[in-house]
């Protein structure tokens, strides 16, 4: 029952998140479309699905908490899913800033200019999820 309780109150949490995540980004797109200051508007967007992956990885990391050990970090992780979540998040901002926008235009027509909420979810779970315990012996904790 105890850990229902938490699977509930985490489930509460994760979807919060994500209302509110998508709710505010709900109200910057009316926003600019009422002020067209878009460079401004967009990138405050792209910040807002971060902590919904944190929010995921989240019951991970607590766990984790639990286990004695050093904290590592795994940073193979990071670049091989953290570097390229982290371009697609950031990519309508780049896309102002790049100046051969013929390179990054056809990847824009092709997934959409709402990938950054996919790239901002993957790279906050990476984050969080990259850290783990490590003991002399070996890894405890690594999944």
């Amino acid at each position: 029952m105890k850990s229902m309780k938490m699977y509930l109150i985490y489930a509460f949490l994760f979807f919060g998140t994500l209302l509110l995540a998508s709710y505010i980004d709900l109200r910057i797109q009316i926003k600019v479309e009422q002020d067209y200051r878009v460079l401004k508007w967009i990138t405050i967007r792209q910040f807002l699905f971060i902590p919904v992956g944190v929010t995921f990885a989240f019951l991970n990391f607590v766990q984790k908490l639990c286990i004695k050990g050093v904290w590592k970090y795994d940073y193979k992780k990071v670049i091989t899913f953290g570097i390229p979540a982290l371009y697609l998040t950031f990519f309508p901002t780049l896309y102002f800033f790049i100046p051969f926008r013929t390179i990054t235009s056809p990847l824009l027509m092709v997934l959409g200019n709402e990938l950054y909420k996919l790239g901002g979810f993957i790279l906050g779970y990476v984050i969080v999820s990259s850290f783990y315990k490590f003991e002399r012996s070996g890894i405890i904790n690594n999944s």
